[in-house]
């Protein structure tokens, strides 16, 4: 108990520390301005729908706006009690497969320092939910192999439908559940009765989920699951052999990135190690290795974030690993050495992630989206403050480079949505043009995100400029002169 106290501790102090000034990430605004939305108005709960979203995330921020107004944080830390769930599922699933409690503790302690679940977890993103409830849909399963009954099937069913009402990567579960019961129930009569229950589950679980077809708009669903996979006419078209080892290539490196490689064998010696447990082995493996087969095979636009939810399991096969490792062998420069190997460069790489956010080490890709490139919203707040202190003086127009999507206009939206002064315009980001209407009568300003280069055509004179990470990159605030002609006249 103490164990499971210090643990949680130790886990919000690392979820905590530093997440007002953590950047936001662009998918982060404009997932909480959906629950804004629909917080202000009930016929707008399924508003995530029309860009192809699941709505459970989008529900849970809002109930959160109850207790903590500001949208932002609250996706945050449903994000940060989703990771309570991961990290406390991780103890309880090692236990069931491996009945150790050392393995369960290192196993958490692992989830605490998994720099990857230190980025997702501070972040107002999908994510960490996700993870948290495929790994309970795989313990609530564990549990009806253990003791089948209609309740706990019920139970599933509940978990199950969450999972599908988060992201279409939990319909992979449809096939690991089952897997489950084959792997880790001998007995023939047992597997068809727990097989049973788990048609039930499945059945109430795609009832429970069909809450969200009461919006005509959950058809763009699966058009929005077109633009991360290929469909089959698609995948038939291309240079198979050629995307295959490039994507694999890629997935490696962004799993090694955040789990480093003598972590990764010391999960696969377990293989080795500990055969009595082959079926935990199986199990866990075939958990991350059947997501990343098919998203090697037909993955379309795939970040590391996409990655997060099946690499959990790897955690408890490498910390039964350590504990395999620690306990067989008696050498203490051996032990101290598999530690070192092992805790450093996940240590390495989370220390970053938590003092030196500019620098931290990540893959490229995230590095763009969450530090340097257009998607790190590194002064947007700088810039509210801004308008908010000049609306007081009357009204102003702010252009927002970008319309659908766009940082700066969603941003704007989500802080001055109680400010009738403030008239927000969004503008093309990539024609950059001024709307002939605008009254210049107001103050007019342009928040410009991607673009660098402040068009010829503008007197503007710059009022705030934020450097994104140690980037040549910038967000900027300008207000804009009168032109001497408009559209023509």
């Amino acid at each position: 108990m103490i164990g499971g106290f210090v643990l949680l501790g130790l886990y919000l102090f690392t979820r905590f520390i530093s997440i007002r000034s953590l950047p936001p990430f662009n998918d982060e605004f404009i997932y909480v301005q959906w629950a804004q939305e629909g917080f202000f108005d009930p016929a707008l709960r399924l508003v995530s729908l029309q860009d192809g979203k699941q709505p459970l995330y989008i529900w849970l921020t809002s109930l959160m706006m109850n207790v903590i107004p500001s949208p932002l944080a609250a996706g945050r830390i449903v994000s940060v009690l989703s990771g309570v769930l991961t990290m406390g599922g991780i103890g309880v699933l090692s236990y069931q497969l491996y009945k150790s409690q050392i393995v369960s503790w290192v196993s958490a302690l692992l989830y605490i320092l998994f720099p990857h679940a230190l980025l997702l977890d501070r972040f107002a993103l999908y994510d960490s939910l996700l993870a948290a409830l495929f790994l309970w849909n795989i313990i609530i399963m564990h549990m009806l192999l253990t003791a089948p009954s209609l309740g706990t099937a019920l139970v599933l069913a509940l978990t199950l439908g969450a999972a599908l009402l988060v992201k279409s990567s939990a319909w992979f579960l449809f096939i690991i559940l089952p897997l489950e019961a084959l792997i880790l129930t001998r007995l023939l009569r047992r597997k068809a009765h727990v097989l049973a229950l788990l048609t039930v589950s499945i059945l109430v679980a795609l009832l429970y989920q069909s809450v969200q077809h009461l919006s005509p708009a959950a058809q763009y669903i699966a058009e929005k699951n077109t633009t991360f996979i290929y469909t089959w006419d698609e995948f038939r078209r291309l240079p198979i052999l050629t995307h295959i080892s490039q994507q694999l290539r890629l997935c490696t490196s962004w799993i090694t990135s955040y789990l480093p490689i003598p972590l990764l064998l010391v999960a696969g010696s377990m293989w080795l190690t500990d055969r009595k447990h082959y079926r935990a082995h199986l199990l866990l493996t075939l958990s991350f290795m059947i997501p990343f087969i098919v998203v090697v095979f037909v993955g379309k636009t795939v970040y590391p974030r996409h990655l997060f939810f099946f690499s959990v399991p790897l955690l408890i096969l490498a910390g039964s690993g350590v504990v395999r490792l620690w306990q067989t062998t008696s050498s203490f420069w051996f032990r101290l050495s598999v530690a070192f190997l092992c805790i450093l460069p996940v240590a390495f790489t989370s220390f970053g992630i938590l003092f030196d956010y500019k620098n931290a080490t990540l893959p490229s890709i995230d590095r763009f989206q969450y530090i340097e490139g257009w998607p790190a919203g590194w002064g947007m707040k700088d810039i509210a403050r801004f308008v908010e202190e000049h609306a007081t003086k009357g009204k102003i127009t702010i252009l927002t480079e970008g319309i659908y999507g766009s940082m700066p206009t969603t941003a704007m939206r989500l802080y001055f949505r109680n400010y009738p002064q403030v008239h927000i315009r969004p503008i093309d980001d990539v024609t950059l043009t001024v709307p002939c209407e605008i009254d210049w009568s107001e103050g007019v300003y342009v928040i410009l995100n991607k673009s660098q280069d402040i068009p010829t055509t503008w007197e503007a004179e710059e009022m705030v400029a934020v450097q994104k990470g140690n980037a040549n990159s910038y967000v900027r605030l300008l207000k804009l002169k009168k032109p001497k002609t408009i559209c023509g006249n």
